[in-house]
């Protein structure tokens, strides 16, 4: 019996490894530095579910000057986090264009789709000046919230060209090309991977250009009039760190439609676009729920969405504007908090990135200009206690260094409880002592809890692991009696009364197995309900 408990559970195991989930989704993962290095830590695949194989995920940069790169062989293009470079986070905001010096590698190596995948570009005199471009495209979906993270076939976002040189990262279909001088010029755009990566189809680059006239600004200006929404209409806002420098602004509105379409054109209730300030400075309009702000100078930054008719006009509800405030600090405050934020009409708020995780990598070695160089050679150095906060169990990991993808250490374990995580990285990296705790986000950090298998399961949900284990541990611990008695009847009695322990004993392990059977059905019928 204990033989075959244990095949049992070890097959259990075994079929909700390989059903292990392949869709990743990174933005839950936490940078932080730890002296001149900077630790980027997550569950390997996220979502991150019980019972399903995954690997604690991490990795290590060092952040040198350009010189010691140099020494080293090292240039800004080639290293740093996977598709990720230093971006001039010294930029002033302008009414758009404002242009993202990135030095993303995005081709440096390409992503292939998996299956058909286009892109088509076109463009559209603004009323007010400038351009707006429309990204139409096929077998690919806008995944902002993904940006930076691993790769998911068939998502991303689009990087926009001007005459060749790359302008900005795009997240939505639509995009406003403000700061545009007069004459003719050729609008770019590529699909590209949640790690920046170009996308080909077929071997070539899904990617799309057209050739624009661009005319003189027509004159006109913003209206400073304000329509009265008919119904309730609010706006809240996130700011994200991006690890490239800048920030992400995602936005949620209640009573709102984008309608970037009909910018410039006579007011539809509802509908229109948002205009951006930084700073108390015009840094463009927003034509959908995400948008990268690439160029924010170092130091605290105030950033302000209102919404706007079709024909610029602000909205009012409630007697405000229906707006929202935020501010995040760049390069700076090392022990801020990181948040979601929101407003509604007329609200203020803060959020202050999480400690170094919003700072350019230079800046976490406290140098102008610097080079991320991935960091070998530390799977004997580190190691990782993982312990599930709810129970307080915890377990010691070696870490293994992934082959092909320097800097980048895992400890494999499936997970068999759902709820909050903590990451304890300990040792050390030549001089530097390493102990430093990352927690998952229901216990306020920044990479994905462990979440109930449950809902992965139709149409009909199957009992947890533990569930199954400790009814199959109970039926095989009252047959163990049942065994025991029957053996101790057989030694020690005579005649009827050895006869009558033994019946007893059989029937002790008839209702173990009863028990165990209806201890899995019990289990069953529960998540079934549930």
């Amino acid at each position: 019996m204990p033989v075959q408990f244990r095949k049992f559970a070890w097959l259990i195991l075994a079929t909700l490894a390989t059903l292990s989930l392949a869709v990743s989704a990174a933005v839950a993962h936490e940078g932080r530095p730890v002296g001149d290095y900077r630790f980027i830590v997550g569950w390997l695949e996220e979502p991150a579910y019980e019972g399903f194989q995954n690997a604690v995920s991490l990795r290590v940069n060092k952040v040198v000057d350009a010189e010691e790169a140099a020494a080293m062989g090292v240039h800004q293009e080639e290293h740093g986090e996977p598709g990720h470079h230093n971006e001039d986070s010294e930029a002033t905001a302008s009414d758009s264009d404002h242009h993202d010096e990135s030095h993303e590698d995005h081709h440096a190596a390409a992503i292939e789709a998996a299956s058909a995948m286009s892109v088509a570009v076109e463009t559209s005199a603004d009323s007010v000046s400038g351009l707006n471009v429309h990204i139409i495209t096929e077998g690919f979906a806008f995944a902002p919230g993904n940006v930076n993270g691993a790769h998911i076939d068939g998502e991303g976002h689009a990087h926009i060209y001007v005459d060749g040189e790359k302008i900005t990262r795009v997240y939505t279909p639509w995009h406003y090309l403000g700061d545009i001088e007069p004459g003719e010029h050729e609008i770019g755009v590529t699909l590209n991977a949640n790690s920046h990566k170009e996308y080909t189809y077929n071997g070539s680059k899904v990617q799309a250009t057209t050739v624009v006239t661009v005319t003189e600004p027509h004159g006109h200006t913003h209206s400073a009039e304000s329509i009265n929404a008919q119904s309730e209409m609010l706006v809240n806002i996130a700011l994200e760190p991006d690890p490239l420098g800048g920030a992400n602004l995602f936005v949620e509105t209640t009573g709102f439609t984008f309608a970037p379409q009909n910018a410039g054109d006579h007011h539809l209730p509802g509908e229109g676009h948002a205009h951006i300030t930084v700073n108390g400075v015009d840094y463009g309009r927003l034509y959908g729920e995400a948008m990268q702000l690439g160029n924010l100078a170092e130091g605290e930054n105030k950033v302000t969405v209102t919404l706007n008719a079709n024909d610029f006009s602000d909205y009012i509800w409630n007697g405000e504007k229906v707006q929202a405030t935020a501010t995040i600090d760049i390069g700076g405050n090392a022990n801020g908090e990181s948040g979601h934020t929101g407003g509604s009409h007329g609200s203020s708020s803060s959020l202050i990135a999480s400690g170094g995780a919003s700072k350019p990598l230079a800046s976490i070695a406290g140098q102008d200009e610097g080079v991320a160089v991935p960091v070998e050679g530390l799977e004997g150095s580190l190691q990782v206690e993982v312990t599930h906060v709810a129970t307080g169990t915890s377990q010691v990991f070696d870490l293994e260094a992934v082959f092909g993808d320097p800097g980048h250490y895992v400890a494999g374990l499936i997970p068999t409880a759902s709820g909050v995580y903590e990451f304890r990285i300990f040792g050390a990296i030549e001089e530097t002592t390493v102990d430093e705790t990352f927690v998952s986000a229901g216990g306020g950090g920044g990479f994905d809890d462990i979440r109930s298998s449950a809902n992965l399961q139709f149409p009909e949900r199957l009992p947890e692991l533990r569930e199954v284990v400790g009814a199959a541990q109970g039926a095989r611990d009252i047959a163990q009696q049942a065994q025991d008695a029957a053996l101790a009847a057989q030694a020690g009695g005579n005649g009827d009364g050895r006869n009558a322990l033994a019946v007893v004993a059989l029937i002790i392990g008839i209702v173990g197995a009863l028990l165990g059977a209806g201890g899995i059905f019990l289990a069953v019928q529960a998540r079934r309900s549930s």
